[in-house]
């Protein structure tokens, strides 16, 4: 099983796109999403529920985002673990099987591009950083 675990604070749309892209994700194991929501106010909680997550609500002052991960990775059965972000969404159905087709491996860093409807400062911070 692959555990895909996603901090969460209020989502909305853009969580539904990346559990969209989760969906068509052609893997051959089972995929487990584990949700750690950080006390959302838009139904953030609710609609990851009704996608399949596991999801683990916390209070916003007990985000951090080394320990919410760690606690994501705690709730999770899988091996490997894949970290995301609410606002990333994988472009095709071969993200996930290329980033954990790779056999033994501590760490493995997918570059993160802007969505196609950012704004030019925003693809110059992503393509600066990454």
């Amino acid at each position: 099983m692959i555990s895909i675990v996603v901090p969460v604070r209020n989502g909305g749309e853009d969580l539904r796109r990346l559990l969209d892209s989760i969906d068509r994700q052609q893997v051959d194991e089972e995929v487990e999403v584990v949700v750690v929501d950080s006390a959302s106010t838009d139904g953030s909680a609710d609609l990851a529920r009704s996608r399949g997550a596991k999801v683990h609500v916390i209070g916003v002052e007990e985000f951090n985002h080394g320990s919410t991960r760690n606690l994501g990775v705690a709730l999770s059965s899988g091996d490997p673990v894949v970290f995301t972000s609410q606002d990333a969404y994988a472009e095709d159905e071969h993200w996930l099987a290329r980033l954990t087709d790779i056999g033994e491996f501590a760490g493995v860093y997918g570059r993160q591009l802007a969505h196609h409807d950012a704004t030019p400062p925003e693809r110059y911070f992503l393509d600066f950083l990454y």
